[in-house]
């Protein structure tokens, strides 16, 4: 009779818990939105498509792929004014026809309702001559938890529609005027147990949005070449100077310099090195 007592009271404090554990994994909610605040708009027309996350729970990097209309929409740049995000793995980029991927992550881990991950620029085709609707969606997204595993899950994904019609007006979109350069910032950092660098920057403007970011280095053979970058870059082992160069929408540049001291000061040694041989080698 105890037996059965003692196995009847587990059972239900396993049910409990699985209860409980059940109402603590759905409490948790975090989703990605595609909004067009225009749904229908007439050949030729600019559309603006908003990303937003939101989560109940603190992440700090995700995971996107958006599918568009490709032969409805000329996809025609993203931007991060008002984003939170601020490494970007990989903006907003066509990555095979219709699809659009970016990554990235953000220093302070989020959480809250809907908060803007990037603009996506989009222009209606002109060849419309009746009204046609159609369908932007999130294709794939993963999103990783601030907890320290990295572990990830997939959100909630909704998308949305766009209408194009000739009996629609034609809308263009607004851009803030843009005067300034971009801020950019950036540091070296050295990978623990390992002679190997990264360079970590961040690059922002508030008025129109970067467009690109571009690095070069600097060794004994001089600048290497301007190469489009994601945040963060590796650092090739011999380069001792690291430039950052930003460009916003309004195509305004700035450049960041790095010394990477470490390397600086171990080519000093060297040639002071080789200069101390060659002193001793004519004393001899």
């Amino acid at each position: 009779m105890k037996k059965r007592t003692v196995k009847k009271i587990a059972w239900i404090v396993s049910v409990l818990i699985i209860f409980f554990l059940g109402i603590e994994i759905s409490h948790a909610y975090t989703a990605v939105h595609i909004d067009i605040p225009t749904k229908s708009v007439a050949p030729g027309s600019e559309v603006g498509a908003f990303i937003y996350i939101e989560s109940d729970e603190p992440i700090n990097a995700f995971f996107l792929e958006l599918s568009y209309p490709g032969d409805a929409l000329q996809f025609i740049r993203s931007s991060d004014v008002e984003s939170i995000v601020d490494i970007w793995r990989q903006k907003p980029t066509i990555v095979e026809r219709d699809t659009i991927r970016a990554s990235g992550g953000m220093i302070t881990p989020f959480t809250g309702e809907k908060k803007l991950v990037s603009l996506l620029h989009f222009r209606a085709f002109e060849n419309f001559s009746q009204e046609e609707t159609f369908s932007l969606a999130v294709k794939e997204a993963h999103v990783y938890r601030a907890d320290g595993t990295g572990g990830s899950f997939e959100p909630n994904q909704f998308g949305t529609n766009i209408t194009i019609s000739p009996q629609s007006s034609r809308y263009s979109l607004v851009y803030r005027e843009d005067d300034s350069a971009p801020e950019v910032r950036a540091e070296v950092i050295s990978l623990p147990q390992s002679n190997k660098f990264i360079l970590s920057f961040k690059s922002e403007d508030d008025e129109s949005g970067i467009e690109k970011t571009e690095v070069r280095f600097f060794s004994i053979k001089g600048w290497g070449e301007w190469q489009l970058t994601e945040n963060p870059v590796s650092i090739p082992g011999g380069n001792f100077v690291a430039q950052i160069r930003s460009k916003n929408n309004a195509g305004i540049t700035a450049i960041h310099t790095v010394f990477i001291w470490r390397e600086i000061v171990k080519k000093l040694f060297f040639g002071i090195g080789i200069i101390g041989v060659l002193i001793l080698s004519r004393r001899i």
